[in-house]
């Protein structure tokens, strides 16, 4: 009887060992029932004869101790149970509290375990009520008792069964909402993630080609302090108007970022295509001779599609400052499938001016963003002494949903 065991996977471990969850203590209402079911069996030996002796003592001893440890091993209980009542009811032929004991322990079982092995605890139930009565019987077994051993059992069975499953259902609703906040946590670490190095390369790409040219301009100052006043005082005005571009696109970038969205204040407008004759007068404004030319008939862009193709033209034009002769070309093709733009500019010679090596992240940038509308970038040396940055963006028609 006891050699079928299963439990739910999704259970606890409830009756085979108390809930993982909560832990099966001993509290009152588990000493109340225990008080209880012994009652019956002093009822039942002092309104027949008044003897009350060491069996009596041993079936309270053993009623008790079932009630007590029916969650922590429900089927060695029931077991030990049936032998118990079954012995009882034949060494002192009256009934006694292991009756009541049997069926709250079948019950035990049903909740704990799977519907099968209630099943089967439900049937042993039933075998020992039915040969407990049967001890007793002095007529036959086809009594209204016969009835009420098959029947409380199952009934028995049926409620343990339907306490298990809403349980269950208690216990996966509960996954369900941890699952469901596992992920909101997820989801909102991931996008906090993305913001930051959207920010970030936002900070890059609108502040770092400023600070180039404050760079660069610097240097050039200081070589002209002496010798050509005049040019150094030109060079500082660059220097000045960039480093007030800087602090201006960098406080509306943080107004942005202090705004809440009911706020409803007005941000900087997005750079569009239209945007870069002033980017590149900007560049030639600080020393830089750009060449630029267009082809083709323009083409509707999306917004994502014309930023991309700013901050591209703008980092390339900063590492040609930066790293260059002083001279790029920048070369803008519509095409059928989309937009073409290239950037090219004469590796300086080593010494030329005072720019620390790129840290990369700018070509990074351009690479995510191309990625992200579905472009193409290729950017590398083209040749021992010049670098060149080739772009694709698709049309409004090749973006990716």
């Amino acid at each position: 009887m006891c050699a079928v065991v299963g439990r739910p996977a999704s259970m606890h471990s409830y009756g085979g060992g108390v809930s993982s969850r909560t832990p099966h203590r001993l509290g009152p209402a588990d000493l109340a029932l225990a008080v209880a079911s012994v009652l019956p069996t002093i009822a039942g030996a002092f309104t027949r004869d008044g003897e009350f002796g060491p069996i009596q003592l041993l079936i309270l001893a053993v009623t008790a101790v079932l009630l007590l440890v029916r969650r922590r091993a429900p089927i060695p209980a029931l077991g030990v149970g049936v032998v118990a009542l079954l012995a009882s009811v034949a060494a002192t032929e009256r009934p006694n509290g292991l009756f009541p004991v049997v069926i709250a322990l079948v019950f035990t079982v049903a909740v704990g375990y799977e519907r099968r092995v209630g099943v089967y605890a439900g049937l042993a139930g039933m075998v020992g009520l039915l040969g407990s009565i049967a001890i007793l019987a002095l007529n036959g077994l086809f009594g209204p008792e016969v009835l009420a051993a098959v029947a409380w059992p199952a009934l028995a069975v049926a409620a343990g069964d339907v306490v298990r499953n809403r349980r269950l259902a208690i216990e996966a609703a509960e996954e369900r909402v941890r699952r469901a906040e596992d992920t909101r946590e997820q989801e909102a670490r991931r996008r906090v993630a993305e913001e930051r190095l959207r920010i970030a390369r936002e900070l890059h790409d609108v502040v770092a080609h400023r600070m180039a040219v404050v760079n660069v301009q610097a240097g050039v100052a200081a070589h002209l302090l002496r010798e050509r006043p005049d040019d150094a005082e030109q060079a500082l005005q660059v220097v000045r108007s960039s480093a007030q571009h800087a602090l201006d696109e960098l406080g509306g970038i943080l107004s942005v970022l202090r705004t809440t969205a009911d706020d409803g204040a007005p941000t900087e407008p997005t750079p569009t295509v239209a945007d870069l004759p002033a980017l590149i007068r900007s560049f030639e404004d600080a020393g830089l001779d750009v060449t630029w030319e267009t082809s083709g008939s323009p083409k509707a862009l999306g917004e994502s599609v014309q930023l991309g193709l700013y901050r591209t033209v703008q980092e390339g034009l900063t590492n040609a400052h930066k790293h260059g002769d002083g001279r790029a070309h920048v070369a803008l093709a519509y095409r059928d499938d989309g937009i073409h733009v290239v950037i090219e500019n004469n590796v300086a010679a080593v010494g030329r001016n005072d720019a620390p090596a790129g840290s990369g992240f700018g070509l990074i940038g351009m690479r995510e963003r191309i990625h992200a509308v579905g472009g193409t970038i290729d950017a590398a040396p083209d040749g021992a002494h010049r670098f060149r940055v080739a772009a694709h963006f698709p049309t409004d028609e090749g973006i990716p949903s």
